[in-house]
C-alpha cells in the first residue's frame, strides 16, 4: 500500500499505544510462569503476533482478545516445525533463549530481513552455558539442542542488549543459575532495565551492577500474575514530533517514571528549547523552532529516525552519534533515512558512527521508500507536514509492525493523506 501524505496542520489529543517492549517481555515471562497470567492493555501488532505464535509453537496456550492476553504458562515442548519469527528481532532472540530450555531440536527462523540481523553473540553465550546452538555465519536461522545448564558467561552486547535480555529471561529455569559478564557497557541499557522490571513483576529478582557489566540470575520460579502494559514512549516520540512541526499534540497514557529509554525524548526536547507540558500521564507540545543539536542514540536507537526529521526541520546543522548498529534493524536505517532526506532536498553527510544533517527547505513531490520499516514510514509522515508539496510513502502498511492504528490516529490529529 502506498500513501500520499499532504502538508498538514495537526491539533489534538491521542492515547499512546501500549509498549511493544513491555508486551514482549510480559509474554515471555508469562510463558515461564507455572499457571495463568493476564496481560492487560497489550500492544497487538505484527511483532507481538510473532511472539504469540512462537510461544504457541513451544506448547504455551494463549488466548487473545481486544483488551488482554491470557497465557497459561509452565511447560515448554519441542516444536514440531521451524519457528517463524517473521520480522521481529526481539521474538527471534528471546525465543532462542527459551528453546535452550527444551529437550530436543528447535529451529528458529524468520523473514528475509530478520535473517540479516546478527545473532552470533547469543549463540556463543548459550553454547558456553550448556545449550548446543548453531547458526549460519553468525546469522539466523538458529538450531538449538540440549538444555541450558547455567554458569558464568561473557556476553558481547555491543550490537544489541537483546542478547543479554534473552539469557536473563531463560536463566531462572537453568540448572544452576547464570552469571552474565560484559567487558563494556551494553548498548541500549534501558531495554535491560525493562527486562529487569518485568522479571521482578513476575517475582524473579535479579542482581546487577549499575553499568550492567555484571548480572546474576539465580535458579528460581516465575510467579503468574496480572500485568498491565504501560504506554509506549517510542510511538509517543513520533506523535510529539508531529506537534513540534505541525501544530499541537497531547499524548496521553504515558508513565513519566518509565524505564523506557525513549522517555528521554522529554530531555531531548528541553535540550532543543521546545516547551513541554508534562503531567502524571500525558505530555503536550506545540509547534516550535528547533535549534541545532548533537545527540547520541546508542541507548535509544528507536529515536533515530525522528531525530533525523527534527534535524531537517532545525535552524542549522545537527549531529547524531552512535548510528552504526542501526544498519542492522528492519532496514539499514542510516542509509534509509539519509536517502529519503536527500530526496527531499536535505543536506546529509555520513561519517563512521555519525550522521550530519543540515536543516533547510523540505521539498515534496517525491516517492519515499519505507524499506518495509515501520519507523521509516512514520518518520517521513512527520516530515511531510512541512514539505512544500505532498510525498508518497511506499509500503506504508508496514507501520502495523509496531503501531497498527498509526494512520487512524494521525488522521484524527489532522494529517491529510490518501491511499494511491
Amino acid at each position: 500500500m502506498n500513501i500520499k501524505v499532504y502538508p498538514s496542520k495537526v491539533y489534538g489529543s491521542i492515547k499512546a499505544p501500549a509498549s511493544k517492549s513491555y508486551t514482549h517481555r510480559a509474554l515471555f515471562c508469562s510463558a515461564l510462569a507455572n499457571g495463568r497470567s493476564i496481560i492487560r492493555n497489550p500492544l497487538l501488532c505484527d511483532d507481538v503476533d510473532a511472539t504469540i505464535n512462537a510461544l504457541r509453537s513451544i506448547g504455551i496456550k494463549i488466548h487473545v482478545n481486544n483488551e488482554s492476553i491470557i497465557v497459561d504458562g509452565g511447560e515448554l515442548t519441542q516444536p514440531q516445525n521451524p519457528i517463524n519469527c517473521m520480522e521481529s528481532g526481539t521474538t527471534m532472540r528471546f525465543t532462542v533463549g527459551l528453546c535452550s530450555l527444551i529437550n530436543g531440536k528447535s529451529i528458529v527462523t524468520g523473514s528475509k530481513s530478520l535473517l540479516r540481523r546478527p545473532i552470533k553473540p547469543l549463540v556463543d553465550a548459550l553454547n558456553i552455558l550448556g545449550a548446543k546452538c548453531t547458526c549460519i555465519n553468525g546469522f539466523p536461522p538458529v538450531t538449538v539442542e540440549g538444555v541450558l545448564r547455567g554458569g558464568s558467561v561473557l556476553v558481547d552486547s555491543s550490537l544489541s542488549s537483546q542478547f543479554t535480555s534473552s539469557i536473563m529471561i531463560a536463566a531462572p529455569k537453568s540448572s544452576t543459575g547464570v552469571e552474565i559478564k560484559s567487558l563494556v557497557e551494553p548498548v541500549s541499557k534501558p531495554y535491560i532495565l525493562i527486562t529487569l522490571d518485568v522479571m521482578n513483576s513476575f517475582n524473579v529478582p535479579v542482581k546487577y551492577s549499575d553499568d550492567f557489566k555484571f548480572i546474576r540470575v539465580e535458579r528460581q520460579n516465575y510467579t503468574p500474575r496480572d500485568f498491565t502494559v504501560e504506554g509506549d514512549w517510542s510511538s509517543a516520540a513520533i506523535l510529539l514530533a508531529l506537534g513540534i512541526v505541525g501544530g499541537m499534540v497531547t499524548v496521553q497514557g504515558l508513565n513519566i517514571n518509565s524505564f523506557q529509554g525513549d522517555k528521554s525524548i522529554i530531555d531531548f526536547l528541553k535540550l532543543i528549547n521546545v516547551p513541554v507540558e508534562i503531567s502524571d500521564d500525558y505530555v503536550s507540545v506545540t509547534k516550535h523552532l528547533v535549534k541545532p543539536f548533537e545527540f547520541n542514540v546508542s541507548d535509544t536507537p528507536d529515536l533515530f529516525p525522528i531525530l533525523c526529521v527534527l534535524s531537517a526541520y532545525s535552524m542549522g546543522t545537527c549531529r547524531i552519534y552512535g548510528v552504526n548498529r542501526l544498519r542492522f534493524k528492519e532496514s539499514d536505517r542510516v542509509n534509509a533515512m539519509a536517502d529519503g532526506l536527500m530526496k527531499m532536498g536535505i543536506n546529509v553527510a555520513l561519517s563512521n558512527d555519525l550522521i550530519t544533517i543540515k536543516g533547510g527547505r523540505v521539498m515534496g513531490d517525491v516517492v519515499i521508500d519505507s524499506h518495509n520499516d515501520h519507523r521509516i514510514a512514520m518518520a517521513f509522515t512527520v516530515l511531510a507536514m512541512i514539505a512544500d508539496s505532498s510525498i508518497i510513502i511506499r509500503n506504508a502498511e508496514c507501520v502495523s509492525k509496531s503501531y497498527p492504528s498509526f494512520w487512524d490516529d494521525v488522521r484524527r490529529l489532522g494529517v491529510e493523506f490518501e491511499v494511491v
